[in-house]
């Protein structure tokens, strides 16, 4: 086939000078470049290629490495690439080839049409502050938070004034009658100038003894009832508002008297500390003396009662007749915030008991309010002159 194209190119060119030498081919000259198979030369003329669509170019079944084609639909001469399996377009820029030396700076042209607006470029590095601007206008109101957590308890407030009496509460279940109001204190007079002293009179002679009376009715203004006990004398001496009351008595076997400062809000009885006696008992009956004496802090509530029981710790029993005695209340003092009322509790109960075996005692006590909800109740005799709890136990 290629010998075919060769005698074709021949009869194409009779009168042009054709020469072959040296294994190459020259078309217009008889002296072919020795490194070129076909030399063409012309200075009217051109070579003309095979000119293809583009559809006919890739077409080409399997094209020959460096084959030649004019792409009629590009307008662009094409060779076929097989190293990459792709043909190539004469009419792209090829690599580009070093750069070359500064030539010398043309006149300044005319300025071109502006082009489109480039991407925007990253941000610069932030500015200084300018200067503050003139405040706005108010915002609207925010929504109300949430309330805050209950802040601790502050300290007790200065006691408020006393307020007036209040009416006299209903008759209590032991048919005592009510306390009536106090009265105000009058004014203290002007302490008088002291007398002279006399002369001690003759001492008259002993009178003989009256008929006991017979025992008194407790007054109802009974409160902080106390007994004293002289060992020396023999003599008991109970003391509450009503006054004294001083009796001869055998000799006691033991006593003992809370002096530290105690409360509870318990309603199941519990032990007053400071009221543990021991003492051993020549006879097989003994007499427990006990009284106990404090106050209540409320906020408009009233206690029901404070109970106080003998309690037999060496025979875990509660004493007979010692057990949920009644309170008496008095002297309410109203203030601001709090309502003291007071509270006293007194009892004489025997108690059967071993000769010459040791037995150990103690005062128990309670506290229940009207609304269920328990509150404190004090004895404080190291602070309150008027709290007190003792056991005198007498044979």
């Amino acid at each position: 086939m290629k010998k075919v194209y060769f005698v074709l190119l021949l009869a194409l060119f009779p009168f042009t000078g054709l020469l072959a030498q040296n294994n190459n081919v020259g078309i217009g000259t008889t002296t072919p470049n020795a490194t070129a198979v076909l030399d063409v030369t012309s200075t009217n003329k051109g070579v003309l290629v095979p000119r293809l669509t583009t559809a006919q170019r890739t077409a080409i079944t399997n094209p020959a490495q460096s084959l030649l084609v004019y792409d009629t639909d590009l307008g662009c001469f094409y060779y076929y690439n097989s190293i990459t399996s792709a043909w190539v377009s004469l009419c792209q820029a090829g690599p580009a080839g070093p750069t070359g030396a500064q030539g010398i700076t043309g006149a300044a042209g005319t300025n071109g049409v502006a082009g489109a607006t480039g991407p925007s470029g990253a941000d610069g590095a932030a500015g200084a502050a300018g200067p503050a601007g003139a405040a706005g206008a108010p915002g609207a109101p925010g929504a109300a938070g949430p309330a805050g957590a209950n802040g601790a308890q502050g300290a007790a407030g200065a006691p408020g004034a006393n307020g007036a009496t209040g009416p006299t509460g209903p008759i209590g279940p032991g048919g005592t009658g009510s306390l009536g109001p106090t009265g105000p204190t009058g004014a203290t007079g002007v302490q008088g100038v002291a007398g002279a002293s006399g002369t001690n009179g003759v001492t008259g002679p002993t009178g003989t003894n009256g008929v006991t009376g017979p025992t008194g009715v407790p007054s109802a203004n009974s409160y902080n009832t106390a007994f004293t006990y002289s060992a020396s004398t023999g003599v008991l001496s109970i003391t509450d508002g009503g006054g004294t009351l001083t009796t001869n008595i055998t000799p006691m076997r033991a006593s003992v008297c809370g002096t530290t400062n105690i409360t509870t809000s318990s309603a199941t009885y519990s032990a007053m500390a400071g009221t543990t006696l021991t003492f051993t008992p020549n006879k097989s009956t003994v007499y427990i003396h006990a009284s106990a004496a404090g106050y209540c802090l409320v906020t408009n509530r009233v206690p029901n009662y404070v109970g106080v029981r003998v309690y037999n710790i060496t025979a875990a029993a509660v004493v007979t007749g010692g057990a949920s005695l009644g309170m008496s209340m008095y002297d309410d003092v109203i203030g601001d915030q709090y309502t003291t009322t007071s509270w006293n509790v007194s009892l004489v109960t025997p108690m059967t008991v071993t000769p010459n075996v040791p037995v150990t005692i103690r005062l128990d006590w309670q506290v229940t309010w009207a609304d269920g909800n328990n509150a404190a109740a004090y004895c404080n005799p190291a602070s309150d002159p008027e709290s007190q709890r003792c056991i005198i136990v007498s044979e």
